[in-house]
């Protein structure tokens, strides 16, 4: 049983959750597509251009708790999966 987490642990630690740099806001999209956005004080907050229903700040980044404009981004990191997943049951 140790040596099963003992792999698994190693088999995590070799994979990165994302390998995505920060890129420059101006590069991100806008069609509404959810990133993670970065501002110059670093905090981090996933966001999109307008809301998805094109309606409410259809021109301005919209994230949550950050009261500033965004000066990075990178996609979402993929889902985890579920143990259902990895052994192709669900």
């Amino acid at each position: 049983m140790i040596e099963e987490w003992r792999t698994a642990a190693e088999s995590f630690q070799e994979k990165p959750m994302c390998s995505c740099e920060w890129q420059n806001i101006e590069t991100a999209p806008k069609d509404g597509t959810e990133v993670l956005l970065r501002s110059a004080r670093g905090r981090i907050a996933d966001g999109a251009w307008g809301q998805s229903d094109g309606r409410a700040n259809p021109n301005c980044w919209v994230w949550p708790y950050i009261n500033q404009e965004p000066t990075h981004w990178q996609p979402l990191p993929p889902a985890p999966s579920t143990e259902g997943e990895a052994n192709g049951t669900q």
